[in-house]
C-alpha cells in the first residue's frame, strides 16, 4: 500500500463559516462607549428570523482511516449536494462556507415547518444506504447574519446541537420549531 502524504481526516476540519465583518460596524463599535443599547442598536438592522438547520457527518473519522483524501472528499460532497438541493428547492439559503463536512442553511419563517421537515426527511431517506449518514439539527429563532454566516445564541446552540448531540440519520428538532411544526406524533425534541 503506498505511503499517504495527506491524512484524509483534513476533511473535516473546523472552518469559520463566515466571511469578513462589515467595517462600518467594527468602526461603529471601537469609537463608542460600548453600552448594551449602542450594541443592540448597530446589530437590529443584521437580525432575522427563520429557521436554520444544520448537519454534521457520523463516522467521518472511520472512513478517513479507510480511505484516501479524495475518496473521502467526494463520498462527503453528495450529502452535502442532498441538504442545498431539497433545501434551495424550497427557499432555503446556503450559509457560510461548506468547507468541512457540516451544512447549514437558512429559511425565512414564510418557508413552511413542515415542508422543511419533510425535506430534511427525504435527505435522510436518501442516505440509508450511503457509506456516510449525517445527523440533523433544525431551529426556529432569531440570528444574526453578517457576512454571510449566522451568530447570536440561537445560532450557537444549532450548531452544537448539529455536530455534538446527534447520530447519522437522525433529526433532532428543537421546542421552537416543534412548536410551529405542531405535530404531535412527532417525537425527537429537545
Amino acid at each position: 500500500m503506498p505511503k499517504r502524504f495527506i491524512n484524509p481526516s483534513l476533511a473535516d476540519v473546523t472552518e469559520d463559516i463566515a466571511g469578513a465583518v462589515p467595517l462600518e460596524i467594527i468602526q461603529k463599535w471601537i469609537t463608542s462607549n460600548k453600552t448594551k443599547k449602542l450594541h443592540e442598536d448597530i446589530l437590529k438592522n443584521y437580525l432575522v428570523e427563520g429557521t436554520v438547520v444544520a448537519s454534521d457527518s457520523a463516522g467521518l473519522s472511520k472512513l478517513s482511516e479507510e480511505l484516501d483524501l479524495l475518496e473521502v472528499m467526494k463520498i462527503v460532497s453528495h450529502p452535502k449536494d442532498l441538504v442545498y438541493k431539497y433545501g434551495s428547492e424550497i427557499g432555503g439559503v446556503g450559509i457560510g462556507i461548506w468547507a468541512a463536512d457540516n451544512t447549514e442553511m437558512f429559511y425565512p419563517k414564510s418557508v413552511s415547518p413542515k415542508l422543511i421537515y419533510e425535506k430534511m426527511q427525504q435527505v435522510q431517506k436518501e442516505l440509508e444506504n450511503f457509506s456516510l449518514h449525517i445527523g440533523m439539527a433544525i431551529h426556529y429563532g432569531k440570528f444574526i447574519k453578517i457576512g454571510g454566516g449566522l451568530f447570536g445564541d440561537e445560532a450557537d446552540f444549532v450548531e452544537d446541537l448539529a455536530e455534538n448531540h446527534t447520530e447519522g440519520g437522525e433529526i433532532k428538532l428543537t421546542k421552537s420549531f416543534s412548536k410551529l411544526l405542531n405535530d404531535k406524533h412527532i417525537s425527537n425534541t429537545i
